[in-house]
């Protein structure tokens, strides 16, 4: 999720002069900013954390915890569902075609 998120944010920038001609300037160009990209995934990870942080200890108007039981089963949970489930719907999207070419050919 941080890399894609990263990825999106990177495009919408790609507005902004400087980047628009790094993307305007081929591969050396592109290269540039899928590294720019691996280095906004950090960010995005790092603000991802707080926030989970931050819902450890976060309560409802009534008092009680919204995580009941904080700890090592929570941040593990959250880091699996953050990381595996993008991948897992994103390989399944990326079959998708595959099989469509392989029904269109019957």
């Amino acid at each position: 999720m941080p890399y894609i998120s990263a990825s999106i944010i990177l495009q919408l920038l790609t507005r902004h002069p400087a980047l628009e001609r790094l993307a305007k300037e081929g591969e050396a160009g592109r290269k540039k900013i899928t590294q720019y990209t691996r280095y906004g995934r950090w960010a995005v990870a790092r603000a991802v954390a707080r926030h989970r942080d931050r819902l450890e200890s976060m309560r409802s108007p009534t008092g009680l915890a919204i995580v009941p039981t904080p700890g090592w089963g929570f941040r593990m949970l959250t880091m699996i569902t953050l990381t595996a489930a993008p991948r897992s719907s994103c390989g399944s999207a990326s079959r998708s075609p595959r099989r469509a070419s392989a029904t269109a050919s019957r």
